[in-house]
């Protein structure tokens, strides 16, 4: 198997001189709080999958959702298994959310996504992230036939986990599901 790009390696933390340090003192939120910010409450929601308990805020007055890295208009965010927690369930936390997201937020509201440009229609978008890809299933599931093949990657893969970054975004556009299953950044091409 060949190795991620050095750049992956190299350079995966780099934004952290990029921003500024945690604060001494934070305000927890929690699914359910109401935050009053610039005269507009908002609910907090939460969701997994891309990030534990990742914060989401929606007013309904206002017709505002501020969805994070959740829900993007385009792309998928990734979701993958983190080597802390590797009997982790990402994907079924991820699916889960959007179910739940799909249910709470109205279709007229405005998505304001961590990435990219607002949008709004939530639950057609989320119907589509939740939509299985038939090129990767055909993809993964070739993958998964040859059991000998599928233990050296994770063999591999999580060998090679103490050295890399516990996040990696597969290079490939073609699949979002191809994020999803990159466990630990160790390359996964089927």
């Amino acid at each position: 198997m060949r190795p991620p790009p050095k750049t992956v390696v190299t350079k995966g933390h780099e934004y952290l001189r990029i921003v500024s340090g945690l604060p001494k003192t934070y305000r927890r939120l929690i699914a359910g709080d109401v935050l009053r910010l610039g005269g507009r409450a908002f609910e907090v929601l939460t969701g997994g999958g891309h990030s534990p308990e990742q914060v989401m805020l929606l007013s309904r007055d206002d017709k505002l959702f501020f969805a994070a890295d959740q829900v993007l208009a385009k792309i998928t965010p990734n979701v993958s298994v983190a080597a802390v927690d590797p009997a982790g369930d990402p994907l079924g936390i991820y699916l889960r959310s959007l179910a739940a997201l799909k249910e709470t937020v109205a279709d007229d509201v405005l998505i304001l996504p961590g990435h990219q440009l607002p949008f709004t229609g939530l639950g057609a978008r989320a119907s589509q992230l939740r939509a299985p890809s038939p090129f990767a299933l055909r993809s993964h599931r070739a993958g998964l036939s040859d059991g000998a093949a599928l233990g050296r990657r994770a063999h591999s893969t999580f060998s090679s986990a103490r050295s890399m970054p516990t996040r990696w975004v597969s290079p490939s556009p073609r699949s979002w599901r191809t994020s999803i299953i990159c466990c630990a950044g160790a390359s996964c091409r089927s």
